[in-house]
């Protein structure tokens, strides 16, 4: 299993690249949702950069297939903005080979109401037909859902339902046109590190993917407590939880990669970033 990075959703600084360095062999990039190659949060030349750091591996997160404004694009529309970004980092000078294939789309305003599950199972069929003809060498993961407690039980059940389900007229399931399964991965308290709906949900989404498992996204998510705790008590609970977890995680075959997020960022991100402190019980 490869040990990776989320890098932030910023440019990535030399002290990023620094804490990189030594402890992680992959990272995840993000190219945002702006089409345009000049507002890309991450660059080829970025790659470039972390492959000097010792990165063996890299993940793209491709663009969200949902709007901000609640709309989404043809299938046919999408699968070009992918395609753009595929054959900018997959060629012969950056070499990512690897891209995940949207995300958590019940978060999305554009996936929201009843039945957008199987409205969404639709249009990503169609997309990775697509992209399959056009970009051939490449791995695509399906987009990990959302494990948040609030889907928990019915609307999480259907969109499982939605990726992994054999159409009636004998269509392979969603998740079968996928190379691999994305999954995030996030706890609070310590019961919940190996608990199946949260730090060891991923199980869950190889059972019923029957796929290779990446974890684009991994961490203890106390920042999110109401009311969060002190800075100094969740990078506690992190060096404590983190070997933890790793050490169990790698008992998995099937886990190809995990990304702990997250790596660098602004003050945004303070209760989830990953410090030298935390970052030497990782090694």
């Amino acid at each position: 299993m490869r040990l990776g990075a989320h890098m932030a959703n910023c440019p990535i600084t030399k002290g990023d690249i620094d804490l990189f360095s030594g402890t992680f062999e992959a990272a995840k990039l993000m190219v945002g949702n702006n089409p345009d190659p000049q507002h890309w949060i991450h660059t080829p030349e970025d790659v470039k950069r972390l492959r000097a750091a010792g990165a063996t591996h890299i993940l793209m997160r491709l663009p969200d297939s949902g709007r901000p404004d609640g709309t989404r694009p043809n299938f046919m529309t999408y699968a070009s903005e992918c395609e753009q970004v595929v054959k900018a980092f997959n060629n012969a000078q950056v070499g990512v080979s690897e891209f995940q294939l949207d995300n958590e789309p019940q978060e999305q305003l554009a996936w929201k109401g009843d039945g957008s599950e199987w409205v969404y199972q639709a249009f990503m069929r169609d997309v990775i037909r697509e992209l399959r003809n056009r970009c051939p060498n490449t791995r695509f993961g399906l987009a990990p859902l959302s494990y948040s407690p609030k889907y928990f039980g019915g609307p999480l059940d259907e969109w499982k339902k939605a990726y992994s389900t054999k159409l009636g007229d004998g269509t392979r399931p969603l998740c079968s046109l996928f190379d691999f399964a994305c999954s995030n991965v996030y706890w609070q308290r310590p019961n919940q590190l190996k608990d199946p709906s949260f730090g060891g949900s991923f199980q869950d989404v190889h059972n019923w993917s029957q796929l290779p498992v990446v974890i684009t996204e991994w961490a203890n998510s106390l920042a999110h407590d109401n009311p969060a705790p002190h800075r100094n008590t969740i990078v506690a609970a992190m060096r404590k939880d983190y070997p933890q977890w790793l050490g169990w995680l790698a008992t998995f075959g099937y886990v190809e990669a995990a990304y702990v997020f997250i790596l660098g960022g602004t003050e945004d991100w303070e209760g989830f970033r990953v410090t030298q402190t935390i970052v030497e019980v990782m090694r």
